[in-house]
């Protein structure tokens, strides 16, 4: 058996769900801007994350608001907004607290 051979056999198949438009969009941008297959991306990407076992940071940056926590921008900002508020307000919990207030949340989620 070839090199070649042998290495493909060493490669397996991943499954993305993907939106199929945006799938298509992101598809003709990598290969009309780099040159690239969605495939290669994906490997570049896994790459990157294996060398510095983190997303790279400007990925993060440029990424909306609304794809990461499921707000708006103004939803996000509003709830941050009211965390400084509460802060300023002196309504917050120490670590302690917020570990017993979390538990207990999680506790009567895990027993519905």
């Amino acid at each position: 058996m070839s090199t070649a051979i042998a290495e493909k056999e060493k490669e397996i198949d991943s499954f993305v769900k993907v939106d199929p438009e945006l799938r298509k969009k992101a598809n003709n941008i990598l290969l009309k801007e780099c040159g690239i297959s969605a495939n290669t991306a994906a490997n570049l990407l896994f790459q990157y994350i294996t060398v510095n076992e983190k997303l790279p940071s400007d990925l993060l940056d440029e990424i909306p608001i609304n794809v990461i926590c499921g707000m708006t921008e103004e939803e996000f900002n509003a709830a941050i907004q009211r965390g400084f508020d509460d802060l300023e307000a002196g309504r917050f919990y120490s670590i302690d607290e917020a570990e017993r207030i979390l538990e207990e949340e999680l506790n009567e989620i895990i027993s519905r």
